[in-house]
């Protein structure tokens, strides 16, 4: 641009936040201009924030008040001038939505010295308000839609217009935007029902009451023109926008060239030249857009209204011209008015009428937007909030992406749902088409050529999905076998594993899919809603099913119809034993994302005359007993070293029972009697005999958390501080999911004989998992070597954690790097040798808990290649060389103490 040696010495600041403040951020960029960004507390995470130069807090400049929107820390014309003048920005670009059109603010910014980049206040105040840029555009003769002339004061005023104009009729806010502040009256009923309403609706959106009403095409187009102005008359423009497919007449999906045109050749001729005519007479500067009302029956187009700022649809305008940045174009404008005091030469070789011309008559390339927004389909297009759990946006040559999302976004309530814009391009419109498909991975057409604004009120949307009416007490997505990453991340996982597999099989699915584990108690239920027909199965603890009110059973395969209801538990005289219920849906949930390699999660989710299937046999269905008998093997540390014989006795002699504080991370267990501890403290470890320096915990440990046993199950700690006196065995683990408040066996021939069931086999009666076994409490120690003396080699010992861990210890409890070191030596080499069957490891300062599969390798066999790996390694750490990082902080204090902190470091 011609405009580029004045970008020296200036800074960008964005009043805006999303997708816009990136995409301003970037053009700004690569121009080489500094930026700042202005943001409040929830989007302090967000990509504008970090791609910025500079970065600042909005803060409200008056006391809030309690539940006001962060929005309106974007609207806060005081706080951002003085954002500005504080970082001495020279520029301001307001983006849309906001401020954009506000034209206090503009004139603020001009005030305070600062170029304002888009159209003069007055203009903007004068295209603002739409009755009054009705009567700038029938000066400039311009067509309009048949309407009043001005605003509307009286419901007897309104009336009389529509009767003159015909109904339907279109009550329309002066003042509002974005589909806002717009009533669709269809005959005199609803308009003098609707009239006041539409009044104090539009005084509280947008401070201003002025109505003003015109003729309702219910059979119309809505397309736009971009111009681009230098302020001193001189105007051109870049084509059209079909814009006609909206949701609340707010649009939805763009397209350029429109496809409208080719029934009308000479409509965009005409409608351009209108546009640019309007302009003209106003002296319209920086970018804008005409839009106009097109009757899809005669052609006949009306002007609607002129956006004095950049449009979210802009960026199909600057595909169909290459190398097009309208962005860039606004930036160039706003410092040539300051350093001129003259626009741009909109008739140089790069800007001139004729290359916009000759691009659109070629016809050589087709473009087409789709919005993509957080709104949930199934209830009504209503706006989600959440986080955003997986984003993977596709990466085509023919596709742009704008957007301000990527995993892990928090999208919140106080913003529009906007995410992202998927912008394609083809040779022809069909091609366009079919890339918009593919990149939004559907298999749906429609036929946009037919496409008016009210296109999108009869579309029919029926998601294969159900509805959470209610969530009982607590509802989580759970997988197997769950999240086995360690690295103190918990495992998660279904607590009874068991019942949770069975769900999956009696509806055909994989037995690890994931499903749903429900707590319900007497009145506090669960209600599901599903859109289609679905094969589901319920589980676990009994409890009360109902299938559209219908009594159904348990443990069997149940139809759910077609909107059809399906309720668990809640009933009021409810009083069965277990905790527990698992719901199975057959295909799953594909859409859950998965995080650490595992759908499963701990947040809670807020007609067929014979629907029932099948039912498994009575005999394989659990009996849930009031009383349990957990089985668990000694360890890792119930030795004498932390509790004294009699207190191992007394340990696992005591009948406990289940705290009602119990949850998915552990099961608080309670008892008159207290451990009876071997040492008075932990030593380095901590202060309290259960304290130990932390090591990695099993699934299914008993941890004393201080003189409280808690066994740790699903969403437990991978690692801590506690000594484990012993771990469930893993034929047990399935009893914990269904252990509830109150007083407190293989389990693999089980499933397997319902999976024979569910096939059509007769299986001979057998009690349903509840079994026996024989248990050797014996010491917890697998090994213990001890080097020779004068080594240097530290003293190494196994303990058994559970049927499927290790836990391996160095030399005395005490803080040590060298001891650190040979841990992490440990690991590292037994990773190298890749042995079939080892999951993963639990690194902690002087221990490491070593996972592996029983199935696949014994304990023994484990324990041999554990001895024979720590023999390979050398007797002291001190010449062994690991790979490292260099991690650097920032600080942006420069106190004295900061000072010496960093100095000492």
């Amino acid at each position: 641009m011609e405009c580029r040696n004045f970008y020296g010495g200036h800074k960008l600041l964005v009043a805006n936040r999303g997708e816009i403040a990136v995409r301003i951020i970037r053009t700004a960029k690569a121009l080489g201009i500094a930026t700042a960004a202005v943001y409040s507390t929830s989007d302090a995470l967000s990509p504008h924030v970090s791609l910025a130069d500079e970065a600042v807090l909005l803060k409200a400049t008056s006391q809030p008040f309690v539940g006001e929107p962060e929005s309106k820390l974007y609207l806060s014309s005081s706080a951002i001038i003085a954002v500005c003048k504080d970082r001495h920005a020279t520029m301001v670009h307001p983006g849309y939505g906001f401020l954009s059109e506000n034209a206090d603010f503009a004139q603020a910014v001009v005030d305070a010295g600062i170029i304002w980049l888009g159209p003069r206040p007055d203009v903007i105040r004068a295209m603002g308000l739409k009755h009054e840029a009705r009567d700038v555009a029938t000066k400039a003769g311009l067509p309009l839609v048949p309407g009043s002339q001005g605003l509307v004061s009286t419901p007897e005023d309104a009336l009389r217009i529509a009767r003159e104009i015909g109904f339907p009729v279109m009550l329309k806010a002066t003042a509002g935007g974005g589909g806002m502040g717009l009533v669709v009256c269809n005959d005199e009923t609803e308009l003098s029902a609707r009239f006041t309403s539409t009044k104090e609706r539009a005084e509280t959106l947008f401070r201003h009451e002025g109505v003003f009403i015109e003729r309702y095409y219910p059979s119309a187009r809505h397309i736009e023109v971009q111009v681009f102005g230098n302020g001193i008359g001189n105007v051109i423009h870049m084509g059209e926008r079909e814009c006609s497919v909206q949701r609340r007449h707010q649009k939805v999906i763009e397209e350029t060239p429109s496809p409208f045109f080719s029934r009308y050749p000479r409509l965009r001729e005409e409608m351009c030249g209108a546009a640019v005519r309007l302009c003209r007479s106003i002296k319209y500067s920086s970018s804008g857009t005409v839009e106009f009302l097109v009757d899809d029956e005669t052609g006949e187009f009306f002007f609607l209204e002129m956006n004095t700022r950049i449009q979210v649809e802009h960026p199909i305008t600057e595909v169909i011209h290459p190398g097009l940045d309208l962005i860039e174009l606004m930036i160039a404008q706003g410092v040539a008015e300051r350093t001129t005091n003259r626009g741009l030469n909109l008739d140089s070789s790069t800007l001139s009428q004729g290359i916009f011309d000759a691009n659109l008559n070629k016809c050589a390339m087709h473009v087409i937007e789709a919005r993509i927004y957080s709104e949930n389909p199934a209830g009504g297009f209503k706006p989600c909030s959440g986080v955003l759990q997986h984003v993977d946006l596709p990466e085509e040559a023919w596709l742009r992406v704008d957007h301000w999302i990527s995993t892990g976004t928090n999208v919140t309530t106080f913003f529009d749902p906007l995410l992202c814009k998927f912008v394609v391009r083809g040779n022809t419109r069909e091609e366009a088409v079919l890339r918009l498909q593919q990149a939004l991975s559907s298999s749906r057409s429609s036929r946009m050529e037919e496409a008016t604004t009210t296109f999108l009120d009869t579309f029919a949307y029926t998601p294969r999905a159900m509805t959470v009416v209610s969530g009982g007490i607590e509802t989580s997505v759970q997988d197997l076998p769950g999240r086995r990453v360690g690295l103190g991340i918990p495992p998660s996982g279904p607590m009874d594993a068991q019942a949770f597999m069975a769900a999956n099989c009696l509806v055909g699915n994989h037995l690890e899919t994931e499903g749903l584990e429900i707590v319900t108690l007497p009145r506090v239920g669960c209600k599901f809603t599903f859109h289609v027909p679905c094969v589901v199965a319920v589980t676990g603890k009994a409890v009360t099913v109902k299938v559209d009110r219908k009594p159904a059973p348990m443990w069997g395969r149940l139809v759910i119809p077609a909107k059809g209801t399906l309720e668990v538990g809640g009933e009021g005289r409810e009083t069965s034993n277990g905790f527990r219920v698992y719901l199975a849906v057959r295909g799953g949930f594909p859409e859950v994302p998965q995080y650490l390699g595992s759908k499963s999660t701990s947040i809670g989710l807020g007609g067929y005359q014979e629907p029932i299937l099948f039912v498994l046999s009575t005999a394989l269905i659990p009996v849930h007993p009031k009383d349990w008998v957990v089985n668990v093997l000694p360890g890792p540390q119930d030795d004498d070293e932390y509790l004294t014989p009699e207190g191992n006795e007394t340990f696992y002699s005591t009948q406990w029972s289940v705290s009602s504080s119990s949850n998915r991370m552990g099961i608080r267990l309670q008892s008159k009697i207290g451990i009876q501890w071997a040492r008075p403290d932990g030593g380095e470890g901590g202060s309290h005999p259960s304290n130990i320096l932390d090591n990695g915990y099993a699934l299914g440990t008993v941890n004393l958390n201080g003189d409280t046993p808690v066994i740790l199950t699903q969403d437990g700690p991978d690692m801590g501080g506690y000594i484990c006196a012993c771990t469930v065995v893993s034929g047990d683990l399935w009893k914990l999911g269904q252990l509830s408040p109150g007083i407190a066996q293989t389990s693999k021939k089980w499933i397997e004989d319902v999976q024979s069931a569910v096939s059509g086999n007769i299986v001979s009666a057998r009690a349903a998992p509840n079994f026996a076994t024989e248990i050797n409490y014996a010491s917890p120690i697998l090994q213990r070597i001890v080097a020779p003396a004068g080594s240097p080699r530290p003293t190494m010992t196994f303990r058994q954690a559970g049927d499927s861990a290790i836990l391996i210890e160095y030399g005395q409890m005490k803080l040590d790097f060298e001891l650190r070191a040979r841990v992490h030596a440990l690991e590292t080499e037994a990773h190298k040798r890749k042995v079939n069957g080892m999951e993963s490891f639990a690194a902690c300062v002087r221990s490491a808990l070593c996972r592996f599969d029983p199935d696949i390798i014994s304990q023994t066999d484990f324990l041999n290649f554990l001895v024979e790996v720590e023999n390979t390694l050398p007797d002291t750490m001190v010449d062994v060389e690991f790979p490292g990082r260099k991690i650097t902080f920032p600080s942006s204090s420069t106190t004295n103490g900061t000072a010496r902190l960093w100095k000492g470091t």
